[in-house]
C-alpha cells in the first residue's frame, strides 16, 4: 500500500471514529465524584467509614453528599436521607476530593441538604412524644423492672460445649426473644457470671434473632459465660412498635427486664452480670 493511500483512508476513518464517539454515552458525573465505591457491612455507621476511608470521623456528610448526587444518576446507590440509618450491603460513594478539613452537616451542599433534612416536627409526634424526663438515670430507677422467667422458644444446634436457644421474656407487657447460650455440664456453686448483649443499630425489619454478633456471643459462651442478647421491641418477631433509641427509653427498659429475667435463671451469679453493648 503507497503511502497516499495510507493517508487517504485515515481521513476517512477519522469523521468516522468521531462520529462513533459522539454517539457514545457521556461518562455519568458521578464517575468522577466517586472515586471508590463501598459496602456497607455489619456494625459499620458513616462515621466509623469515613474515619476508615476518609482519615476523619466528621467527613461522613462528604459521603452522603457523594452517595446523593450518585444516587440521581445509577440506581444501585440509594438516597440516605437519614445519616443515622444506613443497611448492611449499601452501596456508598467515597468522594473523589476531600477536604481534610472536619466536616459537619451544615458544610453539606444544598442538594444533599435538601435530602438529609430533618422531618418536620409534627411527623416526630406521629412516632413518639418526645419527654426528655423520661431519658434521665432518675426516672429509670423510679421504675420497676422484674422481668419473667426466660421461656425456650426454640432449641438451636449447639455450640462447641454451650448449647444455644431462642428464648423470650416480658418487658412492659410485651414477648421479647432473644438469643440464649448457656455452657454445658453442672454450673459452679455460686453460678456463673453471665453477659447481656446489647445489639447495635440494625434496621427492625431485617433483624433476625438469630442472626449477626453470633462470632461474639461464642466467644463468651465458649469461655464459660450464660449470654443472652434481646432483640428490643419491634424487631424481628417480637412484639411491640420499634422508636427511636434517642428519644425514648423502650430500649433500655427491654434490656433491664432482660438483665432481670437473665437473674432468675437457674445456675446464674446474679452477682456478676456484664453488659456488652454495641452501635
Amino acid at each position: 500500500m503507497n503511502k497516499h493511500a495510507r493517508v487517504t483512508r485515515l481521513f476517512i476513518a477519522l469523521p468516522v471514529l468521531l462520529c462513533l464517539a459522539a454517539l457514545l454515552p457521556a461518562r455519568p458525573a458521578f464517575a468522577q465524584l466517586c472515586r471508590q465505591d463501598v459496602l456497607v457491612e455489619s456494625g459499620e455507621t458513616l462515621s466509623t467509614i469515613a474515619a476508615r476511608e476518609l482519615g476523619n470521623m466528621a467527613a461522613y456528610p462528604q459521603i452522603v453528599a457523594a452517595t446523593n448526587a450518585a444516587a440521581a444518576a445509577d440506581d444501585r446507590y440509594a438516597v440516605i436521607t437519614d445519616p443515622g440509618r444506613i443497611s448492611v450491603g449499601q452501596r456508598l460513594c467515597l468522594p473523589g476530593a476531600v477536604s481534610t478539613e472536619a466536616s459537619a452537616p451544615e458544610a453539606l451542599t444544598p442538594s444533599a441538604t435538601e435530602t438529609i433534612a430533618a422531618p418536620a416536627a409534627e411527623d416526630n409526634e406521629d412516632d413518639f412524644d418526645f419527654v426528655p424526663e423520661e431519658l434521665t438515670i432518675d426516672y429509670l430507677r423510679s421504675l420497676d423492672y422484674p422481668g419473667s422467667d426466660l421461656v425456650i422458644e426454640q432449641t438451636l444446634a449447639p455450640g462447641v460445649n454451650y448449647q444455644r436457644y431462642v428464648a423470650s421474656y416480658q418487658s412492659d407487657g410485651l414477648k421479647i426473644l432473644g438469643l440464649l447460650t448457656v455452657p454445658n455440664g453442672d454450673p459452679p456453686a455460686a453460678g456463673r457470671p453471665a453477659i447481656i448483649f446489647n445489639h447495635g443499630y440494625i434496621s427492625p425489619e431485617v433483624y433476625r434473632t438469630t442472626e449477626r454478633y453470633v462470632a461474639y456471643q461464642d466467644g463468651f459462651a465458649r469461655n464459660g459465660y450464660v449470654t443472652f442478647k434481646p432483640d428490643y421491641r419491634g424487631h424481628g418477631f417480637s412484639e411491640g412498635e420499634s422508636r427511636s433509641a434517642y428519644g425514648t427509653p423502650d430500649y433500655a427498659i427491654d434490656v433491664l427486664n432482660a438483665t432481670a429475667s437473665v437473674k432468675r435463671l437457674d445456675g446464674v451469679d446474679s452477682t456478676r452480670i456484664g453488659m456488652w453493648g454495641h452501635s
